[in-house]
């Protein structure tokens, strides 16, 4: 277990460092660079926490990992290939950024819950986020229970919902 402060973690044995725990108290908090993945339910019920820095080394992030706190924005940085079920509930989510162009999801990542959203930054073409769409079906999800309100800006052009 390699110790960060703040933090507690697991290294598994190709090396990937996974955060199990979080013991600060911090309204904001960056993850480390070395960590590879967020175990489930780190963040839930820290309402103190208003704004959480994913780094650009993340690749996976559990289930409930920061659902029932405080942010109101999240940027899921390039390299993340899974997004657990349930991530941001309870959450009032305004604002969330993909970075990432192709990530894989539960089909219930983004929930009712999450009914606030009014933008999503996606670093892809409406050609990528179309397809994300067609395969991702917490991403319709997502869109349906904002429609109306919800504007998503892609590389080459602007939809609204």
């Amino acid at each position: 277990m390699k110790e960060i402060p703040r933090f507690e973690t697991f290294t598994y044995d190709d090396g990937y460092i996974e955060l199990t725990k979080y013991n600060g108290h911090e309204a904001v908090v960056t993850i480390p660079n070395e960590i590879y993945s967020i175990k489930d339910r780190v963040f839930t019920n820290k309402t103190f926490v208003q704004d959480i820095m994913l780094n650009d080394n993340l690749h996976w992030i559990g289930d409930l990992a920061f659902a029932n706190t405080g942010i109101t924005e999240i940027l899921f940085t390039e390299n993340v290939q899974y997004i657990g079920s349930g991530v941001v509930s309870r959450c009032d989510i305004k604002s969330i950024g993909f970075d990432c162009i192709s990530f894989e999801t539960e089909p219930y990542t983004f929930t009712n819950s999450n009914a606030g959203v009014e933008e999503i930054y996606y670093a892809g073409t409406v050609e990528q986020w179309r397809a994300l769409q067609k395969k991702n079906k917490t991403i319709v999800n997502l869109i349906q229970i904002n429609e109306g309100h919800l504007t998503v800006f892609c590389k080459d052009k602007t939809l609204q919902y």
